[in-house]
C-alpha cells in the first residue's frame, strides 16, 4: 500500500544485535516506509549504515526523514 498507514513487521531473528544493516528498496518518496524499517532494525539492536534505492524522488525530500545516509541509482 503506497502513501498510507500500514504495518511493518520483521522476524525477531532477522538481524543480530550489533549487526550493520543496509536497507534496499525500489523507491524513496516521502521516506515513511524506510524510516519504519530503520526503527525496526534499531529496536532489534542493529545499526542501519545505508539506505539504498533504485529511484529517489528528490522533490519529496524523503531523505530528511532517515537517519542513515541515502544512495540512489536514479534521482528525479
Amino acid at each position: 500500500k503506497e502513501y498510507g498507514a500500514d504495518v511493518f513487521e520483521m522476524q525477531q531473528d532477522g538481524v543480530q544485535k550489533g549487526q550493520r544493516v543496509v536497507i534496499v528498496d525500489d523507491l524513496l518518496a516521502t521516506g515513511g516506509s524506510c524510516r519504519a524499517g530503520e526503527e525496526l532494525v534499531a529496536k532489534a539492536g542493529a545499526h542501519v549504515v545505508l539506505n539504498a534505492f533504485v529511484i529517489a524522488l528528490v522533490g519529496l525530500e524523503g531523505e530528511k526523514q532517515l537517519k542513515a545516509p541515502v544512495y540512489a541509482l536514479i534521482e528525479c
